[in-house]
């Protein structure tokens, strides 16, 4: 059955994109998994036509939890590009909601990132154990026991918004953020996860850490993962970590 209660509207965003918004007509808390889902096939479809080059001028399409940046080549545009433009979600957006109305729509991989939940890493388990009213066993099992799934990728370059996990990891970020986390740090907030691909300022209590090299501009895909994957963690010891860091 195609969905009926999903919309959307556009919002410029300065002079060279645009936004597009989409919306439930019902009441939803965010993230919403449907429309994360309708935001990722949408730009999937948009980059598939700059690929296809079928759509000139737009130069990416980028998803979030519920919006998708249409960006566009000011030098390579008339005054019916934006007209265009709006013509062409329609279409896409007519095609993503009969996929939506599929079981199989999520098409994305599942991706494996061990983590390591030692102390020395977890600098927060200690504090989390008492917040939550979990052991840290708990914890590492409720965040590593199922996949889940890839948001949008944001923040800075390989970050990813995870989610989301079982209500007994509901937390509200730290009130003081850190200025300075390692490369590799892995933290929760309000059921979700990041995993800060670079040593970076963050405000999320953190759970452990991945060897890993999250983002790497030399690489075919940059980044391990795409909106719309699965990550599962897989816990890893200490000597495992520091064995994977140096490979």
């Amino acid at each position: 059955m195609i969905p009926t209660d999903l919309s959307y509207t556009f919002d410029n965003e300065g002079d060279n994109a645009l936004i597009i918004r989409l919306s439930r007509n019902q009441p939803f808390e965010m993230p919403d998994i449907t429309l994360n889902k309708a935001a990722i096939l949408l730009a999937q479809k948009f980059n598939l036509l700059i690929q296809q080059q079928t759509l000139s001028g737009i130069l990416e399409a980028i998803p979030t939890f519920s919006t998708v940046g249409i960006y566009y080549d000011l030098d390579r545009i008339n005054s019916q590009f934006l007209p265009r433009l709006k013509d062409k979600t329609a279409e896409l957006w007519a095609n993503v909601l009969t996929e939506l109305s599929k079981s199989d729509s999520d098409t994305g991989k599942l991706v494996e990132i061990p983590i390591c939940y030692d102390l020395e890493y977890g600098i927060d388990l200690i504090e989390l154990s008492a917040q939550l009213n979990l052991s840290i066993e708990e914890i590492i099992q409720l965040h590593s026991q199922s996949p889940v799934r890839v948001f949008m990728l944001g923040f800075s370059p390989g970050l990813p918004y995870l989610g989301l996990f079982d209500k007994k990891l509901n937390i509200p970020r730290r009130p003081t953020p850190r200025t300075k986390l390692p490369a590799g740090s892995i933290a929760i907030a309000n059921r979700q996860c990041v995993i800060y691909p670079y040593e970076t300022p963050g405000g999320w209590h953190i759970v452990g850490a991945t060897p890993l090299t999250l983002f790497d501009p030399n690489r075919q895909p940059k980044t391990l993962y795409q909106a719309g994957d699965l990550v599962q963690f897989k816990s890893i010891s200490k000597e495992e970590f520091l064995h994977l860091k140096h490979i």
